[in-house]
């Protein structure tokens, strides 16, 4: 049972390199000397500060999620003080040191906090408007913090569906649980919008990590995704409201719900697609700008203070161009010095330059225009299942994706038709300032550019910020912790293995065929990401490989699994000529001695084996010692009489020793977790003071033991009981792997908690943190699964060349995507067992009628297992296009599949006339925005000589 938490490997330092290139929120001189208060605060006194500041982040609003840091000071009082105004409730992220809180702030609080800076969790206190609920919530989040995202998506990978979904239910049942039992006097004093927050972050908690089984499971496991789950496994929708208004404003609903429409959108190929064109008559409001001192110069850049472009006299009206820097700039007004942003403005005769803050003032008007438009259907998925407020939600998300996107000639119709449509007026103001930016992004403009989305916390003030700088904030760093520093592109590692001395090494026999029941070897050939090469046993096979080292392994034949060991060079016979695999296998050839004691050992500790899951579920933990130290002590014997009687190699003694010894040492660890889970518990047991005493007998380090799995196993479960403990709060796996482990063992954990945070979508950043460890590993079987990893986990990028490929066409012809370089292909992964492929077919084939004649190929690469199937659907239908099919039974192991990252189908791409990747994964053959990139990708020149 491997226990690992994905991707908590430098979690904690990605935040801490994020706050500080924010470099702090310095506020303007107007803000600064205002003794106006806004209508919600957050003040406090912080006992023994260790820190100079607190930090709070903010999500600006839910649609766009972006996000912004306030760095409030500690004054020389220690005291503090933050106030803004604040449209609907929310949360935000209280930081102090390398610990944080999440508080709920609804309009009007004046919440009150004070703390001890040497104990900031455990030390909080609330009192004032909002004390009540942030007494609530600070609770639950301290009760519950265990079970945080990495818990969770452990329990994802080693549980199978039914299994998760009975455990997550367990654990929805105690947060319940917990809300029941606290006191009604204080429940009673709850808003019903905080009332309406908590349930909401109760049970959609429970529902999100549901929905996210079948896309992480597959992914972690390195399996297509989606994986497919039974309808029954979603039975859970049926006692969750899918549309809750009351719930927007919690990021476990919206969670969930983008996994809800991601669900939905699978089951069916429909899109956003024009329905008629009309004529809209749509009202927004302008921004403007008037100057509100005599003698204002205007500057060509913010930073020049000597060059004056022009001087403007008072009430002068200046266009707005929506441009404001993040940084301030000193500027001279009236004989005085003053530090301030600066805007972006245009004057009456056309003058482009800059302009301080303090010297203007902002206008708004409201702007009346008609325009021809494409209304949005309204049958689209969307519609067809969200409704009130959340279904406008929805349709702000894709909107905003869309113009994220740059679709602005597209988008632009579709917002002015939602802007008639939507009832709710901050969904529109969203879309319309994310719209205004996107076209001066467009147009390169974005030197000073700072984001404009609407923002649920308005006009902060900050008590004792200075001018121009922001307070000092240091994080400290951990000795030997992996440091990721801040990068916009993927940096070059080659994705080809290093290559190794191998030495050649043969399998084969014979194998009774049993109906229903197919033999297979499978070898474990990377103890990082699990990879693993598979082979068949049915009826004679003879399988030649070439090993650089031993590898583990299983055969497996129906539900019966019997462990495998192979050495470099070995020549193993493996013989089965009866039903019972694990009874009547045999062994010959080098390696026979090796493997045949893997059988016996298996038989002979059966029934131990069985008693081990009575014991974790009903013996105490004295009793539980007793048994496993017991157990031990038979192993050993064991495998001590078969070292007598048997020659076996050094590395293989090595591993039965390690193989008993950690397999001990892991489930004693683990008994203190599993124990409770039985009786509805969560947390490790409480054990006496002695318990703990065996791993003083366990070496934790050791020499030439990986990868054995129960090693592995036991490492990952040492390091979670090492976090827990409260003098190693806040420490990554990988800084207690440097400060507990030595030598393979600290490359190993790095390797794996690097190779998590790739899968998780975090191999951007660490590029060139794998980049430096690839140059100083000596184990070059790390090094190559990180290789590996970190370039699965990019995908295809944009600009780069299209992998070729060679495949054969219905006729058996020879087809390679190099020869049809000078066209723009539209690549189309597919299978004719897929329904959403099938039905886009048609689609696809007025696409290709659409741009006949032209330079476009449509290149279907089917991915069937079966060929007769696909060529039996193609003489059936008339479907335009190059058609290829691919050879692997293993569709997704294919080596197409792997060049493209299909995961799975469809998958489309879009490739331009000099072969390079232009869109992956492109649009579906039924979205008119795939019309518009074609045409634009067969105008293009070509580039490439």
């Amino acid at each position: 049972m491997l226990r690992f938490y994905i991707a908590s490997i430098l979690l904690l330092t990605l935040w801490s390199n994020h706050l500080l290139a924010q470099g702090g929120f310095t506020a303007s001189a107007v803000q600064i000397t205002s003794e106006v208060k806004n209508d919600t605060q957050i003040s406090g006194q912080v006992e023994d500060p260790t820190e100079s500041s607190i930090q709070f982040r903010v999500i600006k609003n839910t649609i766009s999620f972006e996000k912004e840091f306030f760095d409030v000071p500690i004054l020389s009082d220690q005291s503090f003080e933050f106030n803004f105004k604040l449209a609907q409730p929310t949360v935000i992220e209280m930081m102090y040191g390398q610990s944080s809180i999440k508080i709920y702030l609804e309009p009007k609080n004046d919440v009150y906090i004070s703390f001890n800076g040497k104990d900031f969790i455990n030390s909080l206190t609330f009192s004032g408007d909002g004390a009540v609920h942030n007494d609530y919530y600070v609770a639950t989040q301290q009760q519950f913090s265990r079970w945080d995202r990495n818990f969770i998506l452990y329990e994802i990978t080693r549980r199978q569906a039914s299994d998760f979904t009975t455990y997550i239910s367990a654990l929805h049942k105690q947060r319940l649980e917990f809300l029941t039992t606290y006191p009604s006097n204080l429940k009673a004093s709850f808003t019903e919008d905080f009332s309406d927050f908590i349930i909401a972050d109760i049970d959609y908690w429970w529902a999100y990590y549901l929905m996210m089984y079948r896309i992480e499971r597959p992914l972690i496991l390195g399996e297509p995704v989606p994986m497919e789950l039974p309808e029954s496994y979603y039975a859970f929708l049926d006692d969750i409201e899918i549309s809750n208004d009351a719930a927007l404003n919690n990021h476990y609903y919206l969670d969930f719900l983008d996994e809800y429409m991601q669900f939905k959108s699978s089951q069916s190929d429909q899109q956003l697609t024009p329905q008629a064109q009309l004529i809209a008559v749509h009202r927004s409001i302008e921004k403007y700008i008037l100057t509100k001192t005599y003698q204002l110069k205007v500057r060509p850049t913010p930073y020049d203070d000597k060059t004056e472009l022009c001087v403007l006299s008072r009430n002068t009206e200046l266009e707005y161009l929506r441009n404001k820097t993040t940084e301030t700039f000193r500027y001279e007004m009236n004989g005085l010095v003053y530090i301030d942003n600066f805007y972006k403005v245009k004057t009456p005769n056309g003058i482009v330059g800059w302009v301080p803050g303090l010297g203007i003032k902002f206008k708004e008007r409201e702007i009346t225009a008609t325009s021809n438009v494409t209304s949005i259907e309204k049958d689209t998925d969307v519609r067809s299942y969200l409704k009130n407020e959340t279904l406008y939600y929805a349709l702000a998300k894709q909107l905003y994706q869309k113009t994220n996107q740059n679709k602005l000639q597209q988008v632009g119709r579709d917002i002015a038709i939602f802007r008639d449509e939507n009832p709710f007026e901050v969904y529109t103001k969203i879309l319309s300032a994310a719209y205004e930016i996107a076209q001066l992004k467009g147009k390169g403009d974005d030197t000073f550019l700072n984001t404009y989305s609407y923002s649920n916390l308005t006009t902060p003030i900050i008590k004792g910020t200075s001018l121009g700088l922001a307070p000092k904030h240091t994080l400290s760093k951990k000795k030997n912790s992996i440091h990721i520093p801040r990068n916009t592109d993927y940096v070059e590692i080659d994705a080809k293995p290093k290559k190794r001395p191998t030495t050649p090494t043969s399998i084969k026999g014979n194998f009774i065929h049993i109906k229903d029941q197919k033999a297979e070897l499978v070898l474990y050939t990377d103890p990082v990401l699990f990879r693993e090469k598979r082979f068949s046993l049915d009826g004679k096979f003879s399988h030649n490989i070439h090993l650089s080292e031993s590898t583990f392994g299983v055969i497996n034949r129906g539900d019966e699994q019997v462990p495998v060991y192979i050495e470099p060079g070995d020549r193993l016979v493996i013989v089965s000529e009866n039903h019972h695999l694990s009874k009547n296998l045999k062994y010959s050839g080098r390696g026979s001695l090796h493997n045949t004691y893997l059988l016996d050992f298996q038989r002979h500790f059966k029934n131990l084996h069985q008693e081990l899951e009575q014991k974790i579920r009903y013996a105490n933990p004295k009793e539980f010692l007793a048994f496993m130290n017991k157990a031990r002590l038979k192993k050993r014997a064991y495998c001590q009489r078969y070292q007598k009687e048997k020659r076996l190699t050094n590395a293989f003694e090595i591993q039965m020793e390690a193989d008993i010894d950690y397999w001990y040492a892991f489930h004693l660890l683990n008994y203190t977790i599993e124990r409770p889970l039985y009786e509805g518990k969560d947390g490790r047991m409480n054990v006496p003071n002695d318990y703990y005493d065996f791993l003083s007998d366990i070496e934790l380090s050791p020499e030439g033991v990986l990868p054995n799995a129960n090693y592995t196993y036991f490492l990952n479960e040492y390091l979670d009981f090492q976090s827990e403990k409260e003098e190693h709060l806040g420490m990554t796996k990988v800084d207690l792997a440097n400060q507990f482990l030595e030598k393979e063992a600290v490359y190993f954990v790095e390797a794996q908690e690097m190779s998590i945070a790739c899968k998780r979508g975090r191999s951007q950043a660490l590029g060139h943190v794998i980049k430096a460890y690839i140059e100083q590993c000596p184990y070059e079987s790390y090094n190559d699964a990180l290789r590996f990893v970190y370039n699965e986990s990019k995908g295809l990028i944009s600009g780069t060349l299209a992998p070729d490929f060679i495949l054969n066409d219905i006729d058996g012809n020879k087809v390679a995507l190099s020869d049809l370089k000078g066209k723009v292909v539209y690549l189309d992964f597919w299978a004719t067992w897929c329904n959403p492929c099938v039905r886009s077919l048609h689609h696809s084939h007025k696409l290709s009628q659409t741009f006949a004649n032209q330079d476009v190929v449509f290149l279907y690469v089917s991915l069937d297992e079966d060929q007769k199937k696909w060529q039996k659907y193609l003489e059936s239908h008339d479907v335009a296009g190059i058609h290829v099919h691919t050879d692997s039974e293993n569709i997704y192991q294919s080596e197409i599949a792997q060049l493209y990252k299909v995961k799975k189908l469809p998958t489309y791409v879009l490739v331009d006339k000099d072969g390079k990747i232009a869109y992956y994964p492109a649009n579906s053959p039924s979205n008119s925005q795939l019309v518009v990139q074609i045409k634009e990708l067969i105008s293009r020149e070509n580039t490439a000589n």
